[in-house]
């Protein structure tokens, strides 16, 4: 996401990603979709030599391809299968074990027990596709006010999340600082919540009308320090951060005219501020 050029799977990937790998803060690096195959086994051998822990994020695709999960129309939904099943090959030719996926659009309450039922079947063919190795996240995004997905607040999320792990037990929840604002939901609250089934994190910004991951200091942003602070000790405190691997990757964009590498150094700062708070 930092680097909006190769969004589409093309451009300068290893140019890009040689940014994260070569600098010792981070130990994860979270990728998308890289259409060539060659580009794909260099970028793994990249992370394999530096170190790094690859997570694959396909929620970006995903919604770009409109592609629903729940869709209730079985030919929607297996269209959106088959897409979601090359992400997976994808992620596995990148030696990802991380696979983080997005719900579809909520369709209204009328029918949303329908799609929550279709979901639960979607995520557990998928973590059946991927294979135990491979941990298979929902992120969870707002329901009525830019994303408007079914997945959605974190109590309903949850209950998905532990019915489906009846069948699949390497399925679980990713929560985004960045979306609890736009779902009217304190990290404090939501990540104790998610305790049981939590197997990934993102901190970052939001406007209060737009999932928009703007740099952190962004004029009418929803996070700062203190709400990083508040995500990291809440974190802590419910046991995640003792888990292997128990990541947090940061998600942020530049706005046009703003320099990746700055938005990249902005945010390590925020986040060291944020621990120099830590208690």
């Amino acid at each position: 996401m930092v680097f909006p050029e190769i969004s589409e799977g093309e451009g300068p990937v290893l140019e890009t990603a040689k940014t994260i790998l070569e600098d010792e803060f981070f130990d994860v690096l979270e990728v998308s979709s890289v259409k060539d195959p060659s580009v794909r086994r260099e970028l793994a051998s990249l992370m394999r030599t530096s170190g790094v822990i690859p997570v694959f994020c396909a929620g970006g695709n995903i919604i770009r391809r409109n592609a629903d999960l729940n869709a209730l129309q079985s030919s929607d939904r297996g269209e959106a299968m088959a897409f979601v099943k090359q992400l997976v090959d994808e992620a596995t030719s990148l030696e990802a074990k991380t696979f983080v996926l997005c719900s579809g659009p909520d369709p209204g309450k009328a029918h949303r027990e329908a799609a929550m039922s279709a979901l639960a079947s979607s995520l557990i063919e998928i973590s059946d596709y991927a294979g135990k190795e491979m941990t298979i996240s929902l992120e969870s995004f707002d329901r009525e006010v830019d994303k408007r997905r079914l997945i959605g607040p974190t109590s309903e999320a949850v209950n998905l999340i532990q019915g489906v792990k009846r069948d699949s037990t390497n399925v679980g929840l990713t929560i985004d600082l960045s979306h609890l604002p736009l779902l009217g939901e304190r990290a404090s609250i939501s990540l104790k919540k998610a305790k049981k089934v939590l197997a990934h994190t993102h901190i970052g910004n939001c406007l209060p009308r737009a999932d928009a991951h703007p740099r952190f200091g962004v004029p009418n942003g929803c996070n700062g320090i203190r709400e990083v602070r508040e995500f990291i000790q809440t974190l802590a405190s419910i046991g995640y951060l003792k888990k292997y691997p128990a990541i947090v990757s940061f998600e942020v964009k530049p706005s046009p005219g703003e320099s990746p590498e700055a938005v990249i150094a902005g945010s390590k700062r925020v986040l060291n501020a944020a621990m120099r708070g830590f208690k």
